[in-house]
């Protein structure tokens, strides 16, 4: 029988499932998924494989951004890895996130992205509104977003394309806006996400006739219920 993980090595890192083949974990904010370019701190990746004894190398099967929290699905051979990579376009992906501004809906954004060879190519996303947020300024929306399609970026890039995007998103988002949303969030008293926590959570994974789902980040909680959010919306 394969290796089950250690828990009470991880670090912040929640197992959400695991058998012979693979493990699902729910990733924490502000966490690389591996090494790269400029990153110094602990891996996704690394913390996973120490907590195995023996160390147990493992393969990843997709990837979140190091800003993203949410469920990730690695693999415990290469076999595996490939296996889950050829049917991975089957996946059904959603994520939720809070955004710029009173987003109505739902919606489908159905526009062509650059992948990362420079090339456009067909990229779709499913928008529902969970709760429209307005008792602190700025205005904030808590989405559910389900993508048909995995271009890089492709929620955050689609949401800015009409002009709502993800609250701390410090690349396609808006600067201003953050700002400002952290700032109201200290002065009512209440903890506010660190700059670095993008707003988006990969909520649930889908995979054949396997579901994984991981729940809001703590912090999301206090933060969402100042904005205005209902308990029924954060039940998500």
């Amino acid at each position: 029988m394969t290796l089950r993980i250690d828990r009470s090595r991880l670090r912040s890192i929640a197992v959400l499932d695991e058998d012979d083949e693979l493990l699902v974990v729910a990733k924490p904010a502000g966490m690389a998924v591996h090494g790269g370019a400029g990153e110094t701190g602990r891996t996704v990746l690394e913390l996973l494989e120490e907590a195995y004894v023996p160390r147990m190398a493992l393969h990843l099967v997709h990837r979140l951004d190091k800003a993203t929290s949410g469920v990730m699905v690695v693999a415990k051979t290469r076999e595996t890895a490939k296996k889950l990579g050829q049917i991975w376009d089957t996946a059904e992906k959603t994520y939720v996130a809070v955004v710029k501004g009173a987003y109505r809906g739902p919606m489908r954004i159905d526009r062509p992205l650059p992948d990362d060879d420079g090339i456009s190519r067909p990229a779709a996303t499913r928008i529902e509104v969970l709760a429209v947020m307005e008792a602190i300024q700025p205005a904030t929306t808590l989405i559910r977003a389900s993508i048909e399609t995995g271009r890089t970026h492709q929620i955050r890039r689609h949401l800015a394309d009409v002009s709502s995007p993800v609250m701390l998103d410090d690349k396609h988002g808006d600067f201003a806006a953050n700002k400002a949303w952290v700032r109201a969030i200290k002065e009512a008293g209440v903890r506010a996400p660190h700059k670095a926590d993008l707003m988006l959570h990969a909520w649930r994974l889908a995979l054949g006739d396997r579901k994984w789902t991981s729940a809001m980040p703590a912090i999301w909680g206090p933060v969402l219920k100042l904005a205005g959010a209902s308990d029924e919306a954060l039940a998500t």
